[in-house]
């Protein structure tokens, strides 16, 4: 006979198929904190999402999604922005870095034609080989969009919620002379 002040052991968590298999992440208390902090040491390391899940130990087909949720809630992403401040990225150092971006340069290779010259390559000293600076516009491209999305002027995705009830009309054209079906002129609605 089992004691009243003696601990009862806890039941086993049922799943759909049966006890909850031992590779699944641990759901305690302790261990989400543990797989938390984790989680945000990878992300402030500059780990992709999934990655940081893995690391972890959340399964590899959900890590991303996992990851993503948790990040939505506050005292995750605060725990994520004191982490990257620890590291220097401050606002400051963001600011800086899509300043660079906004204004990115790329040195490239190529051929230069001295003034008056020909395209033709008959005379080899009008040309030379050398490296120039230009507008690196793939990186301008991303500094905006980065810009435009911290400012909330750009939007990946736009979600409408429509509440209000929608009339649609349907209406026969008719050939002149002959009349529309349905009460009055309009023709049917639904």
């Amino acid at each position: 006979m089992i004691e009243p002040d003696s601990p009862q052991p806890k039941p086993k968590r049922a799943i759909r198929g049966g006890v909850q298999p031992k590779h699944h992440a641990q759901k305690g208390k302790v261990a989400v904190a543990m797989r938390r902090k984790k989680i945000i040491k990878a992300l402030a390391e500059g780990k992709t999402l999934k990655e940081a899940g893995i690391i972890g130990g959340l399964s590899e087909k959900t890590a991303a999604t996992q990851v993503f949720q948790n990040l939505q809630k506050p005292t995750m992403m605060n725990a994520l922005v004191s982490a990257m401040e620890k590291r220097g990225i401050t606002d400051d150092c963001l600011s800086e870095r899509l300043h660079t971006l906004l204004y990115g340069k790329k040195v490239i290779a190529a051929n230069v034609f001295a003034p008056g010259s020909s395209t033709d390559l008959a005379d080899a000293g009008s040309m030379t080989k050398d490296f120039v600076e230009v507008d690196d516009n793939v990186a301008i491209a991303k500094g905006i969009e980065l810009a435009c999305k911290i400012k909330g002027q750009f939007v990946d995705k736009h979600e409408v919620d429509m509440k209000a009830p929608i009339r649609v009309v349907i209406r026969k054209f008719c050939s002149r002379g002959e009349k529309p079906d349905g009460p009055g002129s309009g023709g049917a609605t639904a």
